[in-house]
């Protein structure tokens, strides 16, 4: 009876070995620094999760004021006057989605903004992470238009 149990036992753990290939969940070191968006918008992540957004864009209001049971712009007309707000901040996390058999594990930060200037606010964008290394992105991933960029590493000054 030894040798079986020794044979499973060695199975098991060549089984488990071959699924352990999983990179490891993003750190924060990843993502924490300057985010430089296509219309301008500057989004700073800090190490102790805070974070701000200078020179926001219609567009990046638009998406954080997203509602799928209102047209986009709805919201920031509706609520917010139609200005766009030129900075806003709040808290940052990451997490992970593993996925399943049939999608692959994807990376995410969301942005929990409290302000728009000073206006207190409770907004959620969540951001998917993309490429690697210096190709890193965050955006915005949805079934009817897929994946839209909203931020790239901003070039070394």
């Amino acid at each position: 009876m030894r040798g079986r149990t020794g044979h499973a036992s060695l199975a098991l753990v060549l089984v488990a070995a071959g699924c352990g290939g999983e990179p490891p969940p993003t750190a924060a070191a990843d993502v924490t620094g300057v985010w430089c968006g296509p219309e301008r918008d500057v989004l700073t992540l800090d190490a102790a999760g805070g974070f701000t957004v200078t020179d926001v864009s219609v567009s990046l209001i638009d998406e954080v004021l997203h509602d799928e049971d209102f047209v986009p712009g709805y919201r920031r007309e509706t609520e917010h006057a139609g200005a766009v707000p030129a900075h806003g901040a709040g808290r940052w996390r990451a997490f992970v989605d593993r996925g399943d058999m049939f999608q692959a594990r994807r990376d995410h930060v969301v942005l929990d903004w409290a302000t728009f200037e000073s206006v207190k606010v409770d907004e959620e964008l969540e951001l998917t992470l993309a490429g690697e290394g210096a190709g890193l992105v965050l955006g915005i991933e949805r079934v009817e238009s897929g994946f839209t960029t909203l931020f790239a590493r901003c070039p070394a000054a």
